[in-house]
């Protein structure tokens, strides 16, 4: 099977979406909408591993404990 590799675009204002945040970092079931979307997709057996294209002025590691910043 060849190695299948998601790109996962979170770098986005959320303008068109509206609100006080982007919709990647709202709360869904207590966790961040962007972390059930990377779960799900590195659950999937044919994905191989995920690029995450988000904002430079979030750094890995320095978010709380519910966000995918925080696994890596």
């Amino acid at each position: 099977m060849a190695a299948i590799w998601a790109v996962v675009p979170a770098a986005g204002r959320g303008t068109r979406f509206g609100g006080d945040l982007p919709k990647q970092y709202l709360q869904v079931e207590g966790r961040l909408l962007l972390a059930h979307t990377l779960d799900a997709l590195l659950a999937h057996a044919g994905v191989a591993g995920v690029v995450l294209a988000w904002p430079t002025a979030i750094r890995c590691g320095r978010a709380g404990a519910n966000t995918p910043a925080s696994r890596c």
